[in-house]
């Protein structure tokens, strides 16, 4: 589960080009050791964006973080930031986190940069449960745990404030397949699943979960004449075994479970992996729980 600050960041819109003679006279006073470099350089050829992250909104996502792995009893909640190169705006979202960690003393805490949290993901992604990250690292590692469960035909995502929600798939209306009847609706049907356990709705949630995993079961299971052509729904990967139906569901799970992350990670066409903290091994499997392979955005 990824918990993306969705309002502040890199995202929030404050940009210059070219860039305004106050603006850069300002960060000539305050900042001389960084603009030094750049003084024989023309405004005209120069962009800025700004990372703009308040000490509330940090609060805010870190604190939804927590309740979610309290209230589910997650094992584990991971800070996305990159501190060390980010000071000033990573060191408020990490001194940020951390003070909301002291007040779950029960729930382990961990927290890892950006890029090798894209390494770790891929390389032991079991290690992790609930992720926490600013706007633009949330989208990218939104992303990343989305392929691991399939691609983001299987990602549900929610925009979600203290008074209001937006639901939608984590790849949005996708225009550009519209009428063409080759997108995956499992995205779309988990996030109405999100929707309803927001609204309070968990029994309705559940009774729409079913049908979600039947049609995955049913995918798994696929006949033989769709090898050539599947269906829209059907998971895009082929299973590693072939495309004949499977009699022995048992025997199947276990010769699924005796992949090594290594052999799924040198076969992804082929792969087997689920979420990143899931406990399955396929499209049925990561349906298994509420919210899983979603994520989750702060509004305001």
């Amino acid at each position: 589960m990824v918990f993306r600050e969705n309002t502040e960041g890199l995202y929030v819109g404050m940009e210059y080009h070219p860039v305004p003679q106050k603006v850069w006279d300002v960060m000539c006073e305050t900042l001389p050791k960084q603009t030094k470099r750049f003084k024989d350089t023309p405004l005209a050829d120069a962009a800025i964006s700004m990372r703009y992250m308040t000490r509330q909104g940090c609060r805010n996502i870190c604190t939804d973080a927590f309740e979610f792995a309290k209230k589910f009893n997650r094992k584990s909640v991971t800070l996305v930031e990159k501190p060390n190169v980010l000071r000033e705006t990573g060191g408020l979202m990490t001194r940020t986190a951390r003070a909301v960690a002291k007040d779950y003393p029960n729930i382990p805490f961990y927290e890892a940069n950006i890029d090798a949290m894209c390494m770790w993901l891929l390389k032991n992604p079991f290690d992790y449960d609930i992720l926490i990250a600013e706007n633009m690292f949330g989208d990218i590692i939104s992303d990343l745990c989305a392929q691991l469960v399939g691609g983001l035909g299987f990602a549900s995502s929610g925009n979600i404030g203290d008074k209001f929600a937006v639901f939608e798939p984590t790849h949005g209306s996708a225009p550009k397949y519209a009428g063409m009847y080759k997108v995956n609706p499992m995205a779309m049907l988990l996030t109405v699943k999100l929707m309803l356990d927001w609204l309070g709705e968990t029994d309705y949630g559940t009774a729409w979960k079913r049908p979600s995993r039947t049609s995955s079961r049913r995918a798994r299971c696929a006949p033989t004449t769709w090898a050539a052509s599947p269906p829209p729904w059907t998971w895009r990967r082929r299973w590693w075994r072939g495309c004949k139906p499977q009699a022995d569901e048992k025997q199947a799970e276990e010769k699924q479970r005796s992949l090594t992350n290594l052999g799924r990670l040198c076969c992804p066409e082929q792969s087997r992996a689920g979420f990143h903290m899931g406990r399955g091994w396929g499209p049925a499997d990561s349906l298994r729980r509420a919210g899983e392979g979603s994520a989750l955005s702060r509004l305001g």
